[in-house]
């Protein structure tokens, strides 16, 4: 890499590489889940590792000093048929979606969506959903994660909890 190129890019002269198809993983993301132009518009697309994209604000790429051995917030995972938001960025980017969103209806739901546990989405909860495929999972304003809509066959719809094992609430005592 030349040293013109080093001072004249902060992403590359920190060692992290733009992410060569951020524009279009962004754009997806954008058509699924309706968001705005400007919810994105000050931020970069890192490659984080061969598995994930970082994302990280315009004005924080580039900050002089040492080399950076993460930038931003995980927020994408690539390595995957269908790449996934990450579960933080879900809760981070989630309330700016405007489609494809599930509003779990009770506590009781919500706490099962974080046990992990599959449900059966009533249509006053699948109204934001234009179509199966990966949703985000809010309840009373906040978003909590992602879920797989499917329907079957018969119409029956359900939601595969995607929340992280790692993070799963534990089972309550009857």
């Amino acid at each position: 890499m030349s040293e013109a190129r080093e001072s004249a890019d902060p992403i590359h002269r920190h060692g992290r590489a733009s992410a060569p198809d951020g524009d279009e993983q962004l754009a997806r993301l954008q058509r699924r889940f309706g968001f705005d132009d400007s919810v994105f518009a000050e931020f970069v697309l890192l490659t984080h590792n061969r598995e994930h994209l970082a994302i990280v604000h315009r004005d924080h790429v580039g900050v002089s000093g040492a080399r950076a051995e993460t930038v931003g917030l995980v927020f994408l995972r690539t390595a995957m048929a269908i790449p996934k938001l990450t579960t933080q960025a879900a809760m981070v980017f989630g309330p700016q979606a405007t489609r494809n969103v599930v509003e779990l209806v009770s506590r009781d739901r919500a706490e099962a969506y974080l046990r992990r546990q599959t449900l059966m989405p009533t249509d006053e909860e699948l109204r934001r959903c234009e179509s199966p495929g990966q949703v985000l999972i809010a309840h009373d304003g906040l978003t909590l994660g992602l879920a797989y809509y499917r329907r079957r066959g018969g119409g029956e719809a359900s939601l595969e909890s995607l929340f992280p094992r790692a993070w799963t609430l534990p089972a309550c005592p009857p």
